[in-house]
């Protein structure tokens, strides 16, 4: 069945995010899987599953595994148990490598999301796991790819079938048998937890108890960050209802949830405390905390944040998410007990983020622009990146949309009204000449301003040219 998939297919989904107390909507996206290299046939080998009979859960799940290259590995045992679980025993010198071609499968209704490696403790080898000179794990939508380009960014649409390329790479500390036994973890969209969120902030009352709670806390100790945990949490069971859970390969766990109000994108745009600080922003930090607190051998969690602002160029009295949902990891230490974790020591995962086609940036990697070695959420939220105006402009995707949707012949189509929407919504942010002909974007705007509204436009796009 999976050796049946077409190398190159586009594939939309509505992503049906889960209920998170009150149940919340979803939006849609597309996936391109390119045309791949062909398989070394030398190389590569079956590898069979360690069980007798599985009867597979709705979910994520391997549904096959071959090893697709290797150097200098051998004596290689490899198998896998469901759902997500890979072990792998080789006898590796420094600099070998080996790459699995994992095909995951959905076979629920609901799209899943990668969320993390998750390593057990049960073979001493995991504590080599992404450690310097140990074994190096990178997942990839494609073989060639040079870091981890199937991340957090990444999901599998619903009832669908995906491969991933996982490359173990061996360094100095990790010679000789290397055995490793590493979970592959899915769980239900983000979504649900800051659509929520975005909720509670355009909604009076649960805005005007929060921003209480604020004031409040800054004005008794100065701080600026409020968590769902100690006497704290009953702030959030207000806001949220009760105890915030998400879906994670089949069961619900708990997330942990800091919320900062403070400035991270420089601007004089957000709230203000009574008496201090103003042009602040909230941000969301979340936390699963059944996949951090238990055994982490990098000592740090895998934490995600998302911020929102009000009276920025689009959006003058409403509250609205600013730039991407971010991953990012800092210590574990105390997050899990009455205080949350320090927030300054987040730091962004090296990554690149697809905007719309052609148009892509990097954050936390080391070579190229001085904007990709940004780490910093700050740093993030308030750059001025004047390559991402550009490459928005050399795409023509503007005046792509603004040809349809000017069009009285496509009006009433699938996905029309849509799109028409996603080009509106985004018009404080370029300005049309000659009956579109020339439709530059503006420039007196952040990265993380401008993109929610390119991406909503290409995603819409995708739609529309889906469904017609």
């Amino acid at each position: 069945m999976v050796n049946s998939m077409k190398k190159s297919i586009v594939l939309f989904a509505f992503i049906a995010v889960i209920t998170l107390i009150a149940s919340i909507g979803g939006t849609f996206a597309t996936w391109y899987f390119a045309e791949e290299p062909p398989t070394p046939v030398m190389k590569s080998e079956d590898i069979g599953i360690s069980e007798f009979e599985y009867k597979p859960f709705q979910g994520v799940y391997i549904d096959s595994i071959i090893v697709y290259d290797f150097k200098n590995v051998t004596e290689r045992a490899t198998e896998f148990t469901k759902p997500t679980d890979i072990y792998s025993s080789v006898r590796a010198v420094a600099g070998s490598y080996i790459t699995y071609k994992v095909t995951f499968h959905n076979n629920s209704s609901v799209n899943h999301w990668f969320v993390k490696k998750s390593f057990t403790n049960s073979l001493v080898q995991n504590s080599l796991v992404d450690k310097q000179n140990g074994v190096t794990i990178t997942l990839k939508d494609h073989p060639g790819d040079n870091y981890s380009t199937f991340n957090n960014e990444d999901w599998i649409p619903a009832n669908t079938y995906r491969d991933v390329y996982i490359t173990y790479t061996f360094g100095s500390n990790a010679i000789n048998e290397v055995t490793t036994f590493v979970s592959y973890i899915f769980g239900e969209k983000m979504d649900a937890v800051y659509t929520n969120f975005v909720d509670i902030l355009n909604n009076q009352e649960t805005y005007s108890f929060l921003a209480k709670a604020f004031d409040d806390k800054y004005s008794a100790t100065g701080e600026v960050v409020i968590a769902n945990l100690g006497k704290e949490k009953e702030i959030f069971d207000t806001l949220f209802g009760g105890d915030v859970t998400i879906n994670v390969d089949g069961q619900d766990v708990p997330v942990t949830i800091m919320i900062r109000r403070e400035n991270v994108d420089g601007k004089n745009t957000g709230d203000a405390y009574a008496n201090g600080p103003t042009g602040c922003e909230y941000t969301l930090y979340i936390t699963i905390d059944e996949l951090d607190a238990n055994n982490n051998p990098t000592g740090k969690a895998t934490v995600f944040a998302v911020t929102y602002s009000e009276g920025g160029i689009s959006n003058q009295d409403k509250w609205y998410q600013v730039g991407e949902l971010y991953e990012g990891t800092s210590s574990l230490d105390g997050y899990l007990g009455e205080d949350a974790f320090d927030y300054t020591t987040w730091e962004a995962v090296p990554k690149e983020y697809i905007v719309a086609d052609g148009i892509t940036y990097k954050i936390g990697l080391e070579q190229g622009d001085q904007y990709q070695k940004m780490k910093k959420l700050e740093e993030i939220m308030a750059v001025r990146d004047n390559e991402i105006f550009n490459k928005i402009n050399n795409t023509q995707i503007l005046k792509k949309v603004y040809a349809i949707i000017h069009n009285a012949q496509n009006k009433g189509k699938p996905g029309y009204d849509i799109l028409k929407q996603a080009f509106e919504d985004a018009s404080p942010f370029y300005t049309v000449n000659n009956n579109g002909g020339d439709i530059p974007v503006n420039t007196n705007c952040t990265r993380a301003e401008i993109l929610p509204y390119i991406e909503a436009i290409q995603k819409a796009l995708d739609y529309y040219n889906q469904v017609n």
